[in-house]
């Protein structure tokens, strides 16, 4: 079960007061975030693009493709030259002594773990878009705990953000829980159009592939996090789950996959209580509903749905003056304060 810590409270404010000597005085001056971004794909790009329009500084970036390393981070995210080049080399960017780092690199938690330390050890405060880490649960539990035991020790916040898991699967649902009385149940329907998406994401769910190349990859196809998801809402409303079963099925037209569809369901006391459904396929109806069992019943629609790529970037950015304030250590999207736009 995820535990609750005590996280603080920040102003939606980017830029840290830090004490600097002047003739022998010290005074409190204002500074922009200074940020690294560890990875520069479509989600990595989105984010320090938002950083930088926040009013924050870049001051690294890392990533592996060819085509990026030794490039201007600012013509590589979208934006003016900013004198700061891609490197390959973390420990080279981590120099710089960012206050925050964006890591936007991979979905597996045991995958990202390395890279994650590597920037605890540096003394910076991490907020990744790792799936796996926003609940962590089975074998992934002691991989978070030795990343939680290295953020303590430098005294910086790790926090793992995102829109499915992070938000609408399961953040909101238990925001929406405190307008009830009692809750018995939450289902949680998400729908995507995957051609909307970014292509990194359509090849993730096995959108194009013939059923015969899909078979193939199956169990590397589809969305990670639903699991954690539900984890996240039975922590949120203080419940345990006993177990949680999950199911997994290809969306097949013409002997072509166009996605998958999935779900998850969590139960207490031997009942269901916590059913999530994720479907995201080409020409999908974009769509997410949420409804809360109880007293009183609440049901929410998102028509349209909350887009998975720009919405990340938003709440990763958000999240900075809370991660920046919070007690050192791992935290998950219940620990921090709710979210503040800081535009």
């Amino acid at each position: 079960m995820l535990s609750w810590r005590d996280g603080g409270i920040a102003e939606a404010s980017f830029f840290i007061r830090r004490e600097q000597s002047c003739c022998g005085v010290f005074v409190k001056k204002s500074f922009p975030t200074r940020f690294v971004s560890y990875g520069l794909g479509e989600i990595g790009s989105a984010v320090a693009r938002l950083a930088l329009e926040r009013g924050m500084k870049m001051v690294g970036a890392i990533d592996i493709h060819p085509d990026k390393k030794g490039r201007d981070a600012g013509e590589v995210v979208g934006v003016k030259k900013l004198g700061v080049v891609v490197s390959d080399d973390a420990r080279l960017a981590l120099a710089a002594g960012p206050d925050v780092v964006f890591h936007a690199t991979v979905s597996s938690l045991r995958e990202a773990a390395p890279q994650i330390i590597e920037c605890v050890r540096a003394g910076a405060a991490v907020v990744s878009t790792c799936e796996e880490l926003v609940g962590p649960t089975g074998g992934n539990k002691l991989v978070a705990k030795r990343i939680d035991a290295e953020a303590r020790r430098k005294e910086v916040v790790v926090a793992a953000i995102g829109v499915n898991p992070g938000f609408v699967m399961d953040f909101l649902p238990v925001v929406l829980a405190n307008a009830c009385r009692r809750v018995d149940s939450v289902f949680v329907r998400r729908v995507v159009d995957a051609g909307k998406r970014r292509k990194r994401f359509q090849k993730k769910i096995g959108a194009g592939l013939s059923l015969n190349e899909a078979r193939k990859k199956a169990a590397g196809l589809g969305h990670h996090g639903l699991r954690e998801s539900a984890e996240i809402v039975a922590a949120g409303l203080g419940r345990e789950l006993g177990k949680v079963t999950e199911s997994k099925e290809l969306v097949v037209r013409r002997g072509r996959v166009t996605g998958v569809r999935q779900s998850a369901t969590g139960f207490v006391g031997g009942k269901p209580f916590v059913v999530l459904e994720f479907l995201a396929a080409l020409g999908a109806r974009d769509a997410d509903l949420i409804r809360l069992s109880g007293d009183p019943g609440l049901e929410v629609v998102v028509r349209g749905g909350v887009h998975g790529d720009s919405a990340t970037a938003a709440l990763v950015v958000n999240a900075v003056p809370r991660v920046l304030a919070a007690k050192p250590g791992l935290r998950n999207v219940l620990e921090l304060a709710a979210p503040a736009p800081g535009h």
